[in-house]
């Protein structure tokens, strides 16, 4: 028993030493009003408004009158003049960040929240876009936003989960809720996974349809955003590229140990040029706007209006080419090396890619327009008007089987990469540190 109480009172001890790395943040006052109108702004944010405070600054604040509020002018006026002509995406209408206009408009969003110079202008702003924005850049920007200033740093968002929940599962449980609020009954409602008996490939189904996985592979996103601008923002987001490979190699090394746990192969990567053998049923439905599309087995790549197969061939080739070369292109011609501690942020940041990609037009959009291609595969020519696949949600992703192969396609190029960098000199891996006695 004594021996229990030690081991307690060294914890305790130990949790009571511990600080957190994003530092102390003091709930005074000030801190706790501004924790309680963030959740208010995301309180049923598919309704209108229904708090009467942010109603009347919603009514009464134009951001078009009060510009010298704001380090950067630009984007209000052009988000404004937007919404002014009803040229916005609608609220109701479903938001993708793979869709350039949907994303553009919402950084536009993002921006007039960023440059917003104190508490009060951006509290204004938000209030004024909350029933005029549609719901999901509101909610996208506004995350991304209280995330990155300071005058909302320590403050608690509300997870992903509970404001989409139609997104992490599947839409019988959405129903059995529906059912439940509508009979004012208690519930317990139950999730399976999609997998069944017949399809190998879905016994490992709990992990890709975990709700926590796909909530901090969406995080992540928010976190280190492609579409983020270092130069504009004043905030470089240190070793992104580098951070992008960690984070899915973490996730593949993950699917992989799962799938060897359910006597299965490793994943294999998939190709451009060749079928993907396993379909999938998502079995989950858009909060408006239908199911999201199903996949049936042997599935081929096609071709979309911007968005070509031998482009993207090309982009592999390229990019298989500078890794072999050691270097790649700059938009000004030259050569930047990856055959240094950079190069593997370097070959991220192309690959993905973010803002910080030494040559956009050259590499392409690898990552993206993968995501993009496996999203809109079932309805490559819009014949249809299918909504956006799995693959176009960060939030959905890994739901399909398909997000493992084209990572492992991409973390087999990382992986040719570290394999023809040379071996560590005895200065780089010694430096500064010495062996005097072995114990």
């Amino acid at each position: 028993m004594r021996w229990v109480l030690a081991l307690v009172c060294a914890t305790l001890c130990h949790l009571a030493a511990a600080k957190s790395t994003r530092g102390e943040v003091p709930a005074d006052k000030d801190f706790l009003i501004k924790q309680k109108e963030i959740l208010r702004l995301f309180n049923k944010v598919h309704e209108p408004n229904r708090f009467k405070e942010q109603m009347e600054i919603g009514k009464i604040y134009e951001p078009s009158n009060n510009l010298n509020r704001y380090k950067n002018p630009a984007p209000v006026k052009k988000l404004v003049r937007l919404c002014t002509n009803n040229s916005l995406l609608p609220r109701g209408k479903i938001f993708t960040l793979f869709n350039d206009k949907h994303r553009n408009e919402m950084v536009l969003l993002f921006e007039s929240f960023l440059f917003s110079q104190d508490w009060e202008t951006f509290y204004k702003t938000a209030c004024w876009a909350r029933d005029r924005i549609n719901e999901g850049q509101f909610i996208y920007a506004l995350t991304v936003a209280v995330l990155h200033r300071e005058d909302t740093k320590g403050v608690v968002l509300p997870p992903s989960y509970e404001i989409y929940p139609h997104l992490y599962v599947n839409s019988e449980v959405i129903h059995a809720a529906y059912k439940a609020k509508m009979r004012q009954e208690p519930a317990v409602v139950r999730m399976n996974f999609t997998g069944t008996i017949r399809n190998p490939e879905q016994r490992v189904a709990y992990l890709g349809e975990d709700i926590g996985l796909n909530s901090h592979h969406a995080h992540w996103h928010m976190d280190f955003p492609f579409w983020w601008k270092p130069e504009e923002y004043g905030v470089e987001k240190d070793r992104q590229g580098e951070l992008f490979y960690y984070m899915h190699h973490q996730l593949i090394a993950r699917f992989d140990l799962e799938r060897l746990s359910n006597d299965l192969p490793f994943v294999k990567p998939l190709g451009w040029n060749q079928k993907i053998v396993d379909g999938f049923y998502p079995q989950t439905t858009y909060r408006v706007g239908g199911e999201f599309p199903a996949r049936p087995d042997n599935f081929e790549f096609q071709d979309l209006q911007n968005i070509k197969i031998k482009d993207l061939m090309d982009y592999d080739r390229r990019i298989r080419e500078a890794i072999h070369q050691q270097a790649v292109y700059t938009v000004n011609g030259d050569y930047y090396s990856l055959n240094d501690s950079t190069g593997i942020n370097t070959l991220g940041q192309i690959m993905e890619p973010s803002c910080g990609s030494k040559h956009r037009e050259y590499y392409g959009a690898l990552h993206n327009y993968g995501h993009i291609l496996l999203g809109q595969i079932t309805d490559p020519k819009g014949k249809f008007d299918m909504p956006p696949g799995v693959m176009e949600h960060f939030e959905t992703a890994t739901r399909d089987p398909a997000f493992f192969r084209l990572h492992k396609h991409i973390d087999n190029l990382f992986k040719l990469h570290k394999d023809l960098l040379p071996p560590y000199s005895r200065d780089e891996v010694s430096q500064g540190q010495s062996i005097t006695r072995l114990v």
